[in-house]
């Protein structure tokens, strides 16, 4: 009876999401826009091949923390004189297929499977430096798959780091918000320690992309 009462309470959580139709290209030159500084000063150019009109129905906050953590990564570890691109370079029935590349240093191959594991560091010296808490790709993460969505990260031979993802259409969601989707919708939303760890870091390090998101979804746990 126990369990039966917490998973009822799990699917009140995810309820309280608030989903919308929310236009990727938008959103995406928004944050290019806000990071427009940080650019110019480490010389770093972004070629934004998005078409116009990539809609998802998806919860806002979420989606932004997605492009905008990868943004502030490639920022602060990629280096100078570089340049990131973002490419939605398929779609089908169900999904849009993201890419998010930089020219950069990447990461050793050993790193790569560690990448989305919340508090790892690849430099952890560097990174306190630069006032990083190992979760901005954690979040991403988390945010692709409450999205019905996917992600990995590669090195390119080129050079640089890419992060390729998918996110659900709202066809999709439709189809599968009473299964798979709400099920890692509610799992993610019920885990205390990273949400919870996630908002007094955030606050500690003051980046105001994660404090919305971690602050958005405090009041949900705390009705579990």
């Amino acid at each position: 009876l126990r369990d039966i009462s917490v998973l009822t309470r799990m699917d009140e959580a995810a309820s309280m999401i608030d989903m919308e139709r929310v236009d990727i290209s938008v959103l995406v030159g928004n944050i290019i826009n806000e990071v427009s500084l940080e650019l110019d000063e480490k010389h770093i150019t972004v070629i934004n091949s998005l078409k116009k009109s990539i809609q998802v129905k998806g919860n806002y906050s979420l989606l932004y923390s997605i492009f905008r953590n990868l943004m502030d990564n490639a920022i602060a570890y990629a280096g100078s004189n570089i340049q990131i691109n973002i490419n939605c370079f398929r779609e089908d029935e169900n999904f849009y297929y993201f890419s998010f590349a930089d020219t950069g240093i990447g990461v050793s191959p050993e790193h790569l499977n560690r990448l989305f594991e919340r508090f790892y560091r690849v430099d952890k010296g560097r990174s306190r430096k630069l006032g990083g808490t190992g979760l901005g790709l954690a979040i991403v993460k988390n945010a692709v798959i409450i999205h019905g969505g996917n992600i990995s990260a590669k090195n390119n031979q080129g050079g640089g780091l890419e992060f390729v993802f998918t996110l659900a259409k709202e066809k999709y969601y439709r189809a599968d918000r009473d299964s798979g989707f709400q099920f890692q919708f509610v799992k993610w939303q019920c885990d205390r320690f990273f949400v919870l760890q996630c908002h007094f870091l955030a606050v500690e390090q003051d980046k105001q992309v994660n404090i919305t998101v971690a602050t958005r979804f405090v009041p949900c746990l705390q009705t579990i």
